[in-house]
Protein backbone atom coordinates (compact mmCIF):
# COMPACT_ATOMS: atom_id res chain seq x y z
CA UNK A 1 0.00 0.00 0.00
CA UNK A 2 3.13 2.19 0.89
CA UNK A 3 4.58 1.83 -2.06
CA UNK A 4 1.55 1.91 -4.04
CA UNK A 5 0.76 5.58 -2.47
CA UNK A 6 4.13 6.54 -3.08
CA UNK A 7 4.43 6.18 -6.48
CA UNK A 8 0.78 8.03 -6.92
CA UNK A 9 1.79 10.72 -5.07
CA UNK A 10 5.12 11.05 -7.69
CA UNK A 11 2.85 10.96 -10.35
CA UNK A 12 0.08 13.76 -8.76
CA UNK A 13 3.45 15.70 -7.90
CA UNK A 14 4.63 16.21 -10.97
CA UNK A 15 1.11 17.34 -12.40
CA UNK A 16 0.24 19.63 -9.53
CA UNK A 17 3.64 21.38 -10.03
CA UNK A 18 3.23 21.39 -13.91
CA UNK A 19 -0.41 23.12 -13.40
CA UNK A 20 0.45 25.65 -11.12
CA UNK A 21 3.08 26.29 -13.69
CA UNK A 22 0.48 26.78 -16.32
CA UNK A 23 -0.94 29.57 -14.12
CA UNK A 24 2.47 31.50 -13.45
CA UNK A 25 2.21 34.04 -16.35
CA UNK A 26 -1.34 34.84 -15.62
CA UNK A 27 -0.67 35.51 -11.49
CA UNK A 28 2.42 37.43 -12.82
CA UNK A 29 0.72 39.84 -14.88
CA UNK A 30 -1.33 40.60 -12.24
CA UNK A 31 1.00 41.43 -9.30
CA UNK A 32 4.15 40.40 -7.63
CA UNK A 33 2.67 37.94 -5.38
CA UNK A 34 0.88 35.54 -7.64
CA UNK A 35 4.40 33.59 -8.57
CA UNK A 36 5.29 33.95 -4.80
CA UNK A 37 1.77 32.39 -3.56
CA UNK A 38 2.42 29.28 -6.15
CA UNK A 39 5.59 28.79 -5.18
CA UNK A 40 4.56 28.37 -1.56
CA UNK A 41 1.78 26.28 -2.15
CA UNK A 42 3.99 24.15 -4.66
CA UNK A 43 5.99 23.16 -1.27
CA UNK A 44 3.23 23.03 1.48
CA UNK A 45 1.73 20.97 -0.68
CA UNK A 46 4.46 18.50 -2.27
CA UNK A 47 5.99 17.75 1.39
CA UNK A 48 2.45 16.09 2.51
CA UNK A 49 1.42 12.34 0.96
CA UNK A 50 -1.18 13.04 -0.73
CA UNK A 51 -2.82 10.02 -0.35
CA UNK A 52 -6.39 11.91 -1.10
CA UNK A 53 -5.37 12.42 -4.76
CA UNK A 54 -3.80 9.00 -4.46
CA UNK A 55 -7.40 7.05 -3.54
CA UNK A 56 -9.13 9.49 -6.69
CA UNK A 57 -6.76 6.92 -8.79
CA UNK A 58 -7.15 4.38 -7.11
CA UNK A 59 -10.61 4.33 -7.39
CA UNK A 60 -10.21 4.00 -10.76
CA UNK A 61 -8.11 1.72 -11.43
CA UNK A 62 -10.01 -0.61 -9.38
CA UNK A 63 -13.41 -0.28 -11.67
CA UNK A 64 -11.42 0.68 -14.72
CA UNK A 65 -8.33 -0.89 -14.54
CA UNK A 66 -6.41 2.10 -14.88
CA UNK A 67 -6.39 5.90 -14.35
CA UNK A 68 -7.40 8.64 -16.53
CA UNK A 69 -6.21 12.45 -16.98
CA UNK A 70 -9.18 13.20 -15.76
CA UNK A 71 -8.35 11.35 -12.90
CA UNK A 72 -5.24 13.27 -12.23
CA UNK A 73 -6.89 17.09 -12.33
CA UNK A 74 -9.48 15.53 -10.16
CA UNK A 75 -6.76 14.15 -7.81
CA UNK A 76 -4.93 17.55 -8.01
CA UNK A 77 -8.11 19.33 -7.42
CA UNK A 78 -8.76 17.22 -4.18
CA UNK A 79 -4.87 17.90 -2.83
CA UNK A 80 -5.68 21.85 -3.67
CA UNK A 81 -8.57 21.92 -1.55
CA UNK A 82 -7.02 19.72 1.12
CA UNK A 83 -4.14 22.02 1.27
CA UNK A 84 -6.11 25.07 1.09
CA UNK A 85 -8.23 24.08 4.28
CA UNK A 86 -4.62 23.06 6.33
CA UNK A 87 -4.05 26.67 5.44
CA UNK A 88 -6.71 28.12 7.21
CA UNK A 89 -6.91 25.45 9.68
CA UNK A 90 -3.23 26.40 10.70
CA UNK A 91 -4.27 30.27 11.08
CA UNK A 92 -7.64 29.21 13.10
CA UNK A 93 -5.77 26.52 15.49
CA UNK A 94 -2.63 29.32 15.79
CA UNK A 95 -0.34 26.64 14.77
CA UNK A 96 3.08 28.26 13.37
CA UNK A 97 4.45 24.20 12.25
CA UNK A 98 2.93 21.96 10.19
CA UNK A 99 5.09 18.81 8.92
CA UNK A 100 8.34 20.35 10.52
CA UNK A 101 7.79 23.32 8.55
CA UNK A 102 6.63 27.15 8.55
CA UNK A 103 2.91 27.08 8.24
CA UNK A 104 1.87 29.80 5.18
CA UNK A 105 0.33 32.39 7.35
CA UNK A 106 3.84 31.85 9.84
CA UNK A 107 5.93 32.30 6.55
CA UNK A 108 4.22 35.50 6.08
CA UNK A 109 4.92 36.93 9.22
CA UNK A 110 7.97 36.72 8.92
CA UNK A 111 7.74 38.32 5.11
CA UNK A 112 6.51 41.18 7.27
CA UNK A 113 8.91 41.44 9.84
CA UNK A 114 11.81 41.05 6.85
CA UNK A 115 10.11 44.16 4.74
CA UNK A 116 9.37 45.99 8.11
CA UNK A 117 5.86 45.87 7.59
CA UNK A 118 3.26 47.13 10.35
CA UNK A 119 1.38 44.45 12.07
CA UNK A 120 3.49 41.49 10.87
CA UNK A 121 1.03 39.15 12.64
CA UNK A 122 -2.52 40.38 11.48
CA UNK A 123 -0.52 40.68 8.02
CA UNK A 124 0.37 37.20 8.27
CA UNK A 125 -3.12 35.99 8.79
CA UNK A 126 -4.81 37.78 5.85
CA UNK A 127 -2.32 36.53 3.43
CA UNK A 128 -3.17 33.22 4.75
CA UNK A 129 -6.27 33.61 4.32
CA UNK A 130 -6.14 34.48 0.44
CA UNK A 131 -3.84 31.67 -0.82
CA UNK A 132 -6.44 28.99 1.24
CA UNK A 133 -8.86 31.33 -1.35
CA UNK A 134 -6.94 31.04 -4.30
CA UNK A 135 -6.08 27.33 -3.89
CA UNK A 136 -10.20 26.82 -3.92
CA UNK A 137 -10.40 28.50 -6.96
CA UNK A 138 -7.80 26.71 -8.28
CA UNK A 139 -9.31 23.70 -7.33
CA UNK A 140 -12.42 24.20 -9.35
CA UNK A 141 -10.77 25.71 -12.08
CA UNK A 142 -9.69 22.33 -12.91
CA UNK A 143 -13.30 20.94 -13.54
CA UNK A 144 -13.70 22.75 -16.87
CA UNK A 145 -10.69 21.18 -18.45
CA UNK A 146 -12.19 17.52 -17.59
CA UNK A 147 -12.82 15.85 -20.78
CA UNK A 148 -15.50 13.45 -19.08
CA UNK A 149 -19.10 13.88 -20.61
CA UNK A 150 -20.77 17.19 -19.23
CA UNK A 151 -23.50 14.48 -16.86
CA UNK A 152 -20.27 13.17 -15.37
CA UNK A 153 -18.53 16.45 -14.85
CA UNK A 154 -21.51 17.95 -13.71
CA UNK A 155 -22.16 14.81 -10.86
CA UNK A 156 -18.88 15.58 -9.73
CA UNK A 157 -19.01 19.34 -9.74
CA UNK A 158 -22.28 19.38 -7.44
CA UNK A 159 -20.57 15.84 -5.15
CA UNK A 160 -17.39 17.91 -4.57
CA UNK A 161 -19.39 21.01 -3.74
CA UNK A 162 -21.70 19.29 -1.68
CA UNK A 163 -18.74 17.71 0.80
CA UNK A 164 -16.71 20.91 0.56
CA UNK A 165 -19.77 22.82 2.05
CA UNK A 166 -20.12 20.12 4.82
CA UNK A 167 -16.59 20.59 5.64
CA UNK A 168 -16.93 24.46 6.26
CA UNK A 169 -20.27 23.91 8.04
CA UNK A 170 -18.75 21.15 10.82
CA UNK A 171 -15.56 23.64 10.98
CA UNK A 172 -18.08 26.39 12.14
CA UNK A 173 -19.19 23.94 14.68
CA UNK A 174 -15.69 22.72 15.58
CA UNK A 175 -14.54 26.30 16.14
CA UNK A 176 -18.45 26.57 18.42
CA UNK A 177 -17.81 23.80 20.65
CA UNK A 178 -14.21 25.28 21.18
CA UNK A 179 -15.54 28.81 22.50
CA UNK A 180 -18.82 26.27 24.43
CA UNK A 181 -18.34 25.20 28.15
CA UNK A 182 -21.61 23.40 27.10
CA UNK A 183 -21.10 19.61 27.12
CA UNK A 184 -21.03 17.98 23.79
CA UNK A 185 -22.29 14.30 23.49
CA UNK A 186 -20.69 11.11 21.61
CA UNK A 187 -23.17 11.53 18.58
CA UNK A 188 -22.31 15.64 17.75
CA UNK A 189 -18.20 14.42 18.02
CA UNK A 190 -19.12 11.39 15.50
CA UNK A 191 -21.05 13.68 13.43
CA UNK A 192 -18.63 16.21 13.17
CA UNK A 193 -15.98 13.51 12.49
CA UNK A 194 -17.99 12.18 9.45
CA UNK A 195 -18.67 15.49 7.81
CA UNK A 196 -15.54 17.57 8.32
CA UNK A 197 -12.84 14.52 8.29
CA UNK A 198 -13.96 11.19 7.11
CA UNK A 199 -16.20 11.99 3.85
CA UNK A 200 -13.41 14.66 2.49
CA UNK A 201 -10.49 12.61 3.22
CA UNK A 202 -11.81 9.01 2.01
CA UNK A 203 -15.38 9.53 0.36
CA UNK A 204 -14.72 12.11 -1.55
CA UNK A 205 -11.77 10.95 -3.47
CA UNK A 206 -12.92 7.41 -3.83
CA UNK A 207 -16.29 8.07 -4.61
CA UNK A 208 -14.81 10.63 -7.44
CA UNK A 209 -12.95 7.75 -8.87
CA UNK A 210 -16.05 6.01 -9.19
CA UNK A 211 -17.99 8.69 -10.45
CA UNK A 212 -15.78 8.81 -13.30
CA UNK A 213 -15.19 4.79 -13.76
CA UNK A 214 -19.20 5.33 -14.29
CA UNK A 215 -20.23 3.21 -11.58
CA UNK A 216 -23.72 2.94 -10.32
CA UNK A 217 -25.16 3.78 -7.18
CA UNK A 218 -25.08 0.48 -5.28
CA UNK A 219 -20.84 0.51 -5.54
CA UNK A 220 -20.79 4.48 -4.59
CA UNK A 221 -23.09 3.62 -1.67
CA UNK A 222 -20.48 1.09 -0.71
CA UNK A 223 -17.44 3.66 -1.00
CA UNK A 224 -19.46 6.45 0.97
CA UNK A 225 -19.87 4.02 3.75
CA UNK A 226 -16.27 2.47 3.52
CA UNK A 227 -14.94 5.97 3.56
CA UNK A 228 -16.70 7.18 6.57
CA UNK A 229 -15.46 4.36 8.58
CA UNK A 230 -12.38 4.99 7.25
CA UNK A 231 -12.20 8.27 7.83
CA UNK A 232 -13.45 8.33 11.55
CA UNK A 233 -11.00 6.16 12.55
CA UNK A 234 -8.38 8.41 10.85
CA UNK A 235 -9.64 11.10 12.87
CA UNK A 236 -9.94 9.27 16.26
CA UNK A 237 -6.19 8.21 16.05
CA UNK A 238 -5.12 11.85 14.39
CA UNK A 239 -6.84 13.09 17.86
CA UNK A 240 -4.68 10.01 19.49
CA UNK A 241 -1.86 11.29 17.76
CA UNK A 242 -2.01 14.79 18.91
CA UNK A 243 -2.45 14.14 22.55
CA UNK A 244 0.19 11.19 22.64
CA UNK A 245 3.17 11.69 20.06
CA UNK A 246 6.24 14.47 20.25
CA UNK A 247 6.60 17.50 18.37
CA UNK A 248 8.95 15.98 16.66
CA UNK A 249 6.94 13.36 15.80
CA UNK A 250 4.45 14.66 14.28
CA UNK A 251 5.78 18.14 13.46
CA UNK A 252 3.81 20.50 15.11
CA UNK A 253 3.56 21.63 18.70
CA UNK A 254 1.84 19.26 21.06
CA UNK A 255 -0.73 20.19 22.90
CA UNK A 256 -2.63 22.46 20.78
CA UNK A 257 -6.13 20.63 20.97
CA UNK A 258 -5.53 20.76 24.66
CA UNK A 259 -4.96 24.55 24.23
CA UNK A 260 -8.16 25.09 21.63
CA UNK A 261 -10.32 23.29 24.00
CA UNK A 262 -11.16 20.61 20.82
CA UNK A 263 -13.77 19.09 21.95
CA UNK A 264 -12.46 15.38 20.55
CA UNK A 265 -13.76 12.33 21.22
CA UNK A 266 -11.13 12.11 24.29
CA UNK A 267 -12.10 15.00 25.83
CA UNK A 268 -16.04 14.17 25.56
CA UNK A 269 -15.29 10.17 26.71
CA UNK A 270 -12.77 11.29 29.34
CA UNK A 271 -15.04 14.59 30.95
CA UNK A 272 -18.11 11.46 31.23
CA UNK A 273 -15.17 9.11 33.59
CA UNK A 274 -13.47 11.54 35.61
CA UNK A 275 -14.07 12.46 39.09
CA UNK A 276 -15.16 15.92 40.21
CA UNK A 277 -11.86 17.17 41.24
CA UNK A 278 -10.02 15.76 38.14
CA UNK A 279 -12.97 17.41 36.12
CA UNK A 280 -12.26 20.73 37.72
CA UNK A 281 -8.55 20.36 37.16
CA UNK A 282 -9.25 19.54 33.57
CA UNK A 283 -11.17 22.57 32.94
CA UNK A 284 -8.13 24.62 33.97
CA UNK A 285 -6.15 23.21 31.55
CA UNK A 286 -8.46 23.00 28.67
CA UNK A 287 -8.35 26.52 26.60
CA UNK A 288 -5.23 27.52 28.79
CA UNK A 289 -3.61 29.67 26.44
CA UNK A 290 -0.16 28.21 28.23
CA UNK A 291 -0.34 24.82 27.89
CA UNK A 292 2.89 22.21 29.70
CA UNK A 293 4.45 19.78 29.26
CA UNK A 294 3.04 18.65 33.18
CA UNK A 295 -0.47 19.43 31.80
CA UNK A 296 -0.16 17.23 28.86
CA UNK A 297 1.22 14.48 30.45
CA UNK A 298 -1.56 14.62 33.20
CA UNK A 299 -3.80 14.23 30.47
CA UNK A 300 -2.60 11.52 28.88
CA UNK A 301 -2.14 9.70 31.89
CA UNK A 302 -5.99 10.20 32.91
CA UNK A 303 -6.98 9.09 29.56
CA UNK A 304 -5.89 5.81 30.72
CA UNK A 305 -6.42 5.41 34.13
CA UNK A 306 -10.10 6.52 33.48
CA UNK A 307 -10.24 3.59 31.15
CA UNK A 308 -11.33 6.34 28.37
CA UNK A 309 -8.66 4.47 26.25
CA UNK A 310 -9.48 1.63 26.33
CA UNK A 311 -13.39 2.38 25.19
CA UNK A 312 -12.41 4.26 22.25
CA UNK A 313 -9.82 1.42 21.15
CA UNK A 314 -13.25 -0.62 21.65
CA UNK A 315 -15.31 1.54 19.44
CA UNK A 316 -12.15 1.26 16.20
CA UNK A 317 -12.29 -1.93 16.89
CA UNK A 318 -16.02 -2.10 16.04
CA UNK A 319 -15.78 0.64 12.73
CA UNK A 320 -12.67 -1.47 11.56
CA UNK A 321 -14.97 -4.73 11.27
CA UNK A 322 -17.76 -2.41 9.25
CA UNK A 323 -14.69 -1.32 7.10
CA UNK A 324 -13.60 -4.88 6.34
CA UNK A 325 -16.95 -6.36 5.55
CA UNK A 326 -17.48 -3.79 2.88
CA UNK A 327 -14.41 -4.31 1.44
CA UNK A 328 -14.94 -7.71 0.95
CA UNK A 329 -18.64 -7.05 -0.49
CA UNK A 330 -16.73 -4.74 -2.82
CA UNK A 331 -16.55 -6.63 -6.33
CA UNK A 332 -12.84 -5.66 -7.51
CA UNK A 333 -9.88 -7.57 -7.74
CA UNK A 334 -8.07 -8.76 -4.63
CA UNK A 335 -5.16 -6.84 -5.63
CA UNK A 336 -7.24 -3.73 -4.65
CA UNK A 337 -9.18 -5.58 -1.61
CA UNK A 338 -5.54 -6.19 -0.18
CA UNK A 339 -4.35 -2.59 -0.70
CA UNK A 340 -7.60 -1.30 1.04
CA UNK A 341 -7.34 -3.88 3.67
CA UNK A 342 -3.43 -2.17 4.50
CA UNK A 343 -5.06 1.22 4.12
CA UNK A 344 -7.55 0.15 6.83
CA UNK A 345 -4.43 -1.75 8.90
CA UNK A 346 -2.39 2.13 8.05
CA UNK A 347 -5.23 4.16 9.79
CA UNK A 348 -5.10 2.05 12.35
CA UNK A 349 -1.46 1.87 13.13
CA UNK A 350 -0.62 5.22 12.55
CA UNK A 351 2.02 7.04 14.33
CA UNK A 352 2.34 10.42 12.02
Amino acid sequence: MEKYFKFKKEIISNEFVSYLKTNNSAFENINFFGPDLLNRLEHFATNGKMIRGGLVLLAQEMFSEKYTPDGIKVAIAIELMHTSLLIHDDIMDNDYTRRGNRTIFAQYIDFAEEKKLSSPESFGINMGICVGDIGFFLAFSLFSQLTAPPETKSQLLSFFSKEMIAVGLMQMQDVYFASSNSAVSKEQILSMYKYKTARYTFTLPLVSGAILSGQPISNIALLEKLGESLGIIFQIRDDEIGLFQTEEEIGKPIGSDIREKKKTLFYTTLFQKVTEDEKNKLNDIFGSQVITPAMVRYVKELVISSGTYAVISEYITELSHSAKKIIDDLTINSEYKIILNELLIYNLKRSS
